[in-house]
């Protein structure tokens, strides 16, 4: 029973094209453009909320290149994670997205943790593509406090099973001066 609750493909996921949050593919609904108004979605320089351009754009920096630019797409001006998005036989485009989002466009509403809402951050620019857990815990501007790490099998016959005591110690940083680190 554990070993086919925690296998591969039922712990296989999909990114929200909503939130761009990683979830489990059991989560997922597949939403047309047709399924909800699409205007939740857009980018914040195409809604006509004035207020909300003030407050959502910094000034001081240069706006995100938003994923489907092409004036011609469905997509366009859409705030939406490409892995996310896919294409049907018919060529039609389609959203994957987790339960919460999903209901929250039904209702008409934008969801909290929407792209839209202050949390698309455009590409990752290369010299940051490849850090550490803990190197991206280092720079960013705010952390988790833990993570949950999925160890991958190699070998389907080799069970994975380490000391408590290694998975309840956490991986502790450490700064030594006598301000804190800036």
């Amino acid at each position: 029973m554990f070993k086919d609750e925690t296998s591969s493909a039922k712990l296989a996921t999909f990114t929200c094209a909503c939130c761009a949050e990683s979830a489990l593919h059991a989560d997922c609904v597949i939403a047309s453009l047709d399924d909800f108004d699409p205007s939740l979605l857009h980018s914040p320089d195409r809604q006509n909320d004035q207020h909300m351009l003030n407050d959502y754009f910094d000034k001081d920096c240069p706006l995100p290149q938003l994923p489907f630019s092409e004036s011609d797409s469905p997509l366009h001006d859409l705030m939406v994670d490409p892995a996310g998005v896919r294409q049907s036989d018919t060529g039609k485009f389609q959203l994957l997205l987790c339960g919460l989002c999903r209901k929250k466009l039904n209702k008409g509403k934008r969801p909290a943790l929407s792209l839209v809402n202050r949390t698309f951050l455009g590409d990752v620019p290369d010299e940051l593509k490849d850090l550490t857990v803990v190197e991206e815990a280092m720079i960013a501007r705010c952390r988790a406090k833990c993570w949950i790490v999925q160890l991958k099998e190699e070998n389907q016959d080799l069970q994975l099973s380490p000391p408590v005591a290694d998975i309840i110690t956490p991986i502790c940083v450490i700064f030594v001066g006598s301000c804190p680190p800036t």
